[in-house]
């Protein structure tokens, strides 16, 4: 809900400066045809069904029931039809997950239709080799990780494993690809994983069949999705010879049903066959390595939001000017906690005065009411997102020349010139904690880095002790050993020499994963000592990051 409030806040916003326009909301119905005639064909078939079990067969018969009265209802007018999954599970009292499994039963007894409720986005651009360029990459990941761990419990190493599989011809491996296969396994329960509390590059895996079963099982799965991707880039080529848009992506209408027909019935040496949970486990592997996008669901009601774009350029960004009037709302949302908060701390010491402070909030002016109760600095204290004590806890004894750049956002860059022992460290440290808790930058957006492991330490040590354990989160790193981060190897003395250069040549290659180099701050400690590499580096980021701060 919280996400789905900010996504209609941001629409909204975008469509007052004049970048789109919202239209009328197109609720969209998934699996809503009843094959069977009434109530008592649609319980007759189930009940005949051999691949409902008792209990089941109960519920399948309460679900259609409920399923065919509200379609009864939808169709004479007097309501809208409801066929929610989350509805179903509510009103009858079955689990949400049950009703799914008893949906898809009555899916393949064709007592409900089989209807084309998935989508797949195949964009115009790419070609079908880079989907399975990502199947194959992640394949030769996969096998590789079977020769590593087995049914006794290893700790294993990301990033030495990276480096083994780098050496053992995998392209494009990463950390973060074997960490992906590694959840994708645990979630089939085909391994245990369990993270070690020492260090988040270290794993203890045992795997959970032989190795022969789960060659079998990998290998299974890598031609279903093979199988899949041939068929929606075929379906994908013959919607767009009759689109004419000029959408970037065309969505490909399936069902699992549909591909589990085609995979049975294609043309092969030997007689091959899938379970609906075999489409479905090749389809959510697909999704999950970014091969394919795909949305949708079935037996699903959602309220899509039809929106036309107005602004055609795709180069131009929501500025400034824009955001005012958000920023304004949220602005105001900030001084509705702190005036909730006096009131608060009113009613614990004068019952009266609270009183007389709410009367006065809803007869007076709002900027009245700002100057009767919140005069002078305090109308600073009102603006800030969090409560005067922690800002005083936290920036109370920093200097006014400290402070004022604490309180600076507007800058683009901001340069700390200061001799030893003047306080540089500290004010640093106290700006990063302005940063994540007053700005709202995110943790995963900050970078900072330092020059030797002792700076590094210090920093982390500093803000710890300043701000909790939310300073764990931040990547405070020397540039060396963020280098060897991004390329997903061990870092060592005998390896330095070139890391630098090597990461800025995969930076410009597009090699490093984006979202590893996606920063909304920069840090630099100590920057007059960078040399023309370390330099290169912070230029080679701030190209990848458009409206970098440093």
């Amino acid at each position: 809900m919280d996400i789905g409030t900010r996504v209609t806040t941001a629409i909204a916003a975008l469509e007052n400066a004049g970048y789109l326009k919202r239209g009328q909301n197109s609720p969209r119905l998934y699996a809503n045809s009843i094959l069977a005639k009434n109530a008592e064909e649609a319980v007759q078939r189930i009940y005949s069904s051999s691949r409902f079990s008792d209990k089941q067969k109960e519920q399948a018969t309460r679900i259609i029931k409920k399923l065919i009265s509200s379609k009864s209802k939808g169709s004479s007018g007097d309501e809208v039809a409801e066929a929610r999954i989350d509805y179903i599970s509510d009103h009858l009292g079955i689990v949400k997950e049950e009703v799914i499994q008893i949906v898809s039963l009555l899916r393949d007894e064709k007592i409900l239709a089989d209807s084309q409720d998935l989508n797949a986005f195949i964009k115009k651009k790419d070609s079908k080799k880079n989907s399975l360029s990502i199947l194959k990459t992640y394949g030769q990941i996969e096998k590789f990780l079977l020769t590593i761990i087995s049914d006794e419990e290893k700790i294993i190493h990301l990033k030495e494993l990276n480096e083994q599989a780098e050496a053992s011809a995998c392209e494009n491996v990463s950390p973060n690809k074997i960490k992906t296969i590694l959840n994708l396994w645990a979630i089939k329960n085909w391994i245990k994983r369990q993270t070690t509390p020492h260090s988040k590059n270290h794993l203890a895996v045992l795997t959970l069949f032989d190795p022969e079963t789960l060659t079998a099982k990998l290998e299974k799965r890598n031609d279903i999705a093979q199988f899949i991707l041939d068929v929606l880039y075929d379906l994908s080529k013959a919607d767009s010879g009759t689109d004419e848009s000029s959408q970037e992506e065309v969505p490909v209408a399936f069902s699992v049903l549909e591909l589990k027909d085609k995979y049975s019935n294609r043309s092969t040496l030997f007689q091959t066959s899938a379970t609906t949970e075999e489409i479905e486990d090749a389809l959510f592997h697909l999704s999950r390595i970014e091969a394919l996008k795909i949305e949708g669901g079935f037996m699903v009601v959602y309220n899509a939001l039809t929106i036309e774009r107005l602004e055609k350029d795709n180069k131009k960004r929501y500025k400034v000017e824009d955001y005012q009037r958000l920023e304004q709302y949220y602005q105001h949302k900030v001084q509705q906690i702190h005036i909730v908060g006096e009131y608060a701390r009113k009613m614990i010491r004068n019952y009266q005065e609270a009183l007389q402070f709410v009367d006065d909030y809803f007869k007076l002016n709002y900027l009245s009411f700002l100057h009767k109760y919140f005069p002078g600095s305090r109308q600073d204290e009102i603006k800030r997102n969090i409560t005067h004590s922690k800002f005083k806890q936290l920036f109370g004894e920093l200097s006014p020349t400290q402070l004022k750049i604490i309180n600076d956002k507007e800058s683009k860059t901001i340069v700390v010139a200061a001799g030893p022992g003047s306080g540089k460290t500290r004010i640093l440290v106290h700006k990063l904690a302005s940063l994540l808790l007053m700005e709202d930058v995110k943790h995963e957006q900050l970078l900072m880095v330092t020059f030797s492991r002792s700076a590094a330490t210090e920093f982390k040590k500093r803000l710890l002790k300043l701000i909790g354990n939310a300073a764990n989160f931040i990547e405070i790193k020397t540039f060396h050993s963020y280098c060897f981060d991004l390329l997903g190897r061990v870092g060592s003395l005998e390896k330095s020499g070139d890391i630098i250069l090597e990461t800025i040549k995969r930076i410009k290659n597009g090699q490093v994963e984006p979202g590893r180099i996606t920063k909304t701050v920069l840090v630099i400690d100590e920057a007059q000592d960078m040399d023309a590499h370390e330099f290169a580096l912070v230029k080679a980021l701030m190209e990848q990051n458009d409206g970098c701060t440093e």
